[in-house]
């Protein structure tokens, strides 16, 4: 085979595996993004709820501690 052919089948294997619905590297990123989301939601939930249950008040300060992020001022 010419070296064309083997660069035509690597680039064909390569956007086969990225793009692949379900399975294709694009598709578990979206699978990852959106657990980590809800992952995210469900940590601020529990913040709330333990803040309340303390009788103390949630800041915006003390949820991004809880998240690990920063507060945009």
């Amino acid at each position: 085979m010419t070296s064309i052919t083997w660069i035509l089948i690597t680039v064909s294997l390569v956007l086969l595996v990225t793009f692949l619905p379900r399975v294709g590297l694009i598709a578990i990123y979206k699978t990852y993004r959106a657990a980590h989301e809800r992952e995210q939601v469900e940590d601020a939930l529990k913040h709330l709820l333990d803040r309340e249950q303390q009788g103390r008040h949630a800041s915006p300060e003390s949820l991004a501690g809880t998240l690990d992020v920063q507060r945009n001022w």
